[in-house]
């Protein structure tokens, strides 16, 4: 009974024992779709004497491993992966990691756009580069004149984003000292093909001047997404922080 799914003929010759190996297959290919997970049965036939053997020998594991263009989307999951069984090679698309910290502390100086610290992150492939920043300046203020910091990401180690500009204002009524700031950002960037990609934390003086130590950045690849991505970089800060006489910071 049953119908038949595909058929080949091939010539034998058993050994001594009348015992043979063929590889089934070769002749006539299998037809797409055939080991989809139905339990199949293979019959033998002798040609000159027209009567299948029997019984039919149930197909097991081997047969379907060969198939691997019908494993279904998603069904190969962790639990069916053997620890260790695969190598870097096998994982050109996982999700990868960089970063760089450094305690010296250096003085930025009061009229150039410097790099407090930078990294770069070498990507298999199109996807999304994490990249988290901070570091702590110091700003010497003078009483009497407005202080005003710019920090932020950049990706040309150039120009601060927009979109990333945060402001560090100390007004003229301030006590004149040095003041001693916390700045911390991040931003998610796509990527468009596989390469090396730098990004930068950077400081505008604006003509007073900074310092700055205890710096760090770190890059995080990710090869696809989870979920929605509405932004492909950072969003806007809230607005510039900025001293109040008492010493106190409001974010305006």
């Amino acid at each position: 009974g049953g119908v038949e799914l595909w058929s080949e003929v091939l010539n034998v010759t058993p050994d001594e024992q009348g015992v043979f190996t063929v590889e089934l297959g070769a002749g006539t290919p299998f037809p797409a779709g055939l080991f989809d997970g139905t339990k199949l049965y293979l019959g033998i036939t002798i040609v000159s004497e027209g009567v299948e053997m029997t019984p039919r020998q149930p197909l097991v594991a081997t047969p379907y491993a060969v198939s691997t263009d019908n494993i279904p989307n998603n069904s190969v999951t962790s639990a069916k992966v053997v620890n260790s069984s695969l190598t870097a090679a096998d994982l050109r698309d996982e999700p990868g990691v960089a970063g760089v910290a450094t305690d010296v502390n250096f003085s930025i100086g009061n009229s150039v756009l410097f790099v407090m610290t930078k990294d770069s992150i070498t990507v298999p492939g199109p996807g999304y580069i994490l990249v988290l920043a901070r570091g702590h300046i110091n700003i010497s203020h003078s009483n009497g004149t407005s202080s005003n910091v710019v920090a932020g990401l950049s990706s040309d180690g150039v120009n601060i984003l927009p979109n990333q500009q945060h402001y560090l204002n100390i007004p003229a009524t301030a006590a004149g000292g040095v003041y001693g700031y916390l700045v911390s950002t991040h931003g998610l960037f796509s990527v468009a093909s596989a390469g090396t990609y730098t990004y930068y934390l950077m400081v505008d003086p604006n003509g007073v001047s900074v310092s700055a130590f205890d710096r760090e950045i770190s890059l995080v690849y990710f090869p696809t997404t989870y979920g929605g991505v509405n932004t492909l970089s950072p969003e806007p800060p809230d607005g510039p922080n900025v001293m109040k006489a008492d010493g106190t910071m409001e974010s305006r």
